[in-house]
């Protein structure tokens, strides 16, 4: 587990008092520490300051000297497991050798390595038994508190964006952004919402790359399902993000980066949406087909008549749905085909017949009436859920001559179980 932490140069302690030049000097050639005594240890760095004690690892950027404060960032150590299993913690004190400082937390020691350019955490388990290593590892910081800060600002200042720029630097590694993720899964949703979300946003896009490829690899639904409301609670700054997902090798992946594009993209985004309407992964052509619908609008439309001529019966499905709601007068003719061949399942009729109904084509008129027959002695009719489904349509076409032809079909229908279905469709028309 790697934790680094982006500076620039370091100092060394020395045995007599510096003067602030000497100060400065050794700074920048090496870390300066110091044990005032009260268990705590600190070090130092022309660039940040950092403090270790029994409330864990203080991280301090130096943020220029226009900066009206500090703003640390504490990392606390609060659980680790191996192999599923709760590995035991217990309180420690730091101590240094050289350069570097360790905790001793009985069946884990965490380790700090500081260098010129970086501060490097390692967590070092004992008597370790193979399996995954899980840390949860809590980040305390003001991060909003700087944000807030800012915008009251009238004017631009120097150290604002250093300040943000370091602090992004300090924090967005894959190893504390993991650790804010497991951290997370423990909270309650609304918890996550309120604490994390703000947090996930602020680290910006590197952070919804890092969360796209935890939701890649995470084989728990729930977890998924938590990943996909943080990508989505960072809004369009996930879209970059989110496009090169689109080409991962893990087809739930693509599914789900297409459902948040769903939501957060635009017609920009077409152009990588349209090469997955052939993906091998028919739950991703489906997704796809409402990414390309909700995204693109009538621009959809040529996309989704060419994919009638080859598809799955649930992907038609969802072309179908993808049509009326378009209301697409283009694609009529396949919908009225469709919805009139007896050769083709009947549950994919029934959506034709929906379909033709979110139209609302006067030009369907005839289809429907023919639809709604009644089967003979010797046949030639329609079954119950396709008469029932031309009956909706007529109801939520809601012309003059289509009520007109449902309730004639209603009065000749005899009395039972289809005819009451029939008439409380007519008494209360279905709205496409």
């Amino acid at each position: 587990f790697l934790l680094l932490l982006l500076s620039t140069a370091l100092a060394a302690q020395t045995p007599r008092p510096l003067a602030p030049t000497e100060v400065r000097d050794a700074l920048a050639e090496r870390v300066l520490f110091d044990a005032p005594g009260d268990g705590r240890l600190w070090a130092a760095t022309a660039a940040y300051k950092a403090a270790f004690g029994t409330d864990g690892f203080t991280y301090i950027p130096f943020l220029g000297s226009d900066a009206p404060r500090n703003f640390p960032v504490r990392f606390v150590l609060r659980s680790a497991s191996i192999g599923g299993h709760a590995l035991p913690l217990r309180e420690a004190t730091p101590s240094r050798a050289g350069a570097r400082v360790t905790f001793d937390r009985g069946a884990v020691h965490e380790i700090y390595a500081l260098a010129p350019q970086q501060v490097e955490q390692t967590f070092v388990v004992v008597d370790a038994t193979p399996g995954e290593l899980l840390v949860d590892l809590e980040v305390i910081s003001e991060l909003q508190d700087l944000e807030g800060l800012c915008a009251f600002l009238e004017e631009p200042q120097p150290w604002r964006n250093e300040a943000l720029l370091r602090l992004r630097a300090a924090i967005a590694r894959p190893d504390l952004m993991d650790a804010v993720i497991i951290h997370a899964f423990g909270l309650e949703r609304d918890q996550m919402i309120l604490e994390v979300h703000p947090y996930l946003e602020f680290l910006g896009e590197p952070m919804a790359r890092h969360l796209l490829a935890r939701l890649g690899a995470e084989n728990d639904r729930t977890r998924r399902g938590r990943l996909v409301e943080a990508v989505r609670s960072m809004g369009p700054t996930s879209l970059a993000p989110l496009m090169d997902a689109l080409t991962a090798p893990a087809w739930y992946l693509v599914r789900n980066a297409l459902t948040l594009l769903s939501d957060l993209g635009n017609a920009g985004n077409l152009p990588g949406i349209l090469p997955l309407l052939r993906h091998p992964e028919p739950r991703v052509r489906r997704t796809a087909i409402r990414a390309l619908w909700k995204l693109g609008g009538p621009v959809a439309e040529p996309h989704l008549l060419a994919q009638m001529k080859d598809t799955d019966a649930e992907t038609m499905q969802e072309i179908l749905f993808a049509l009326g709601q378009l209301r697409s007068e283009a694609g009529l003719p396949q919908v009225v085909e469709l919805a009139q061949d007896k050769r083709v399942l009947e549950r994919i009729r029934v959506q034709a017949l929906d379909t033709l109904g979110h139209i609302a084509s006067p030009k369907c008129l005839p289809v429907l009436q023919d639809c709604l027959r009644r089967k003979g002695f010797f046949g030639g009719g329609e079954p119950q859920p396709i008469r029932l489904a031309a009956a909706k349509a007529l109801a939520a076409l809601g012309t003059p001559d289509a009520l007109a032809a449902l309730r004639k079909a209603v009065e000749a229908e005899p009395k039972g179980e289809e005819r009451e279905a029939m008439r409380r469709v007519l008494d209360r028309p279905v709205q496409p």
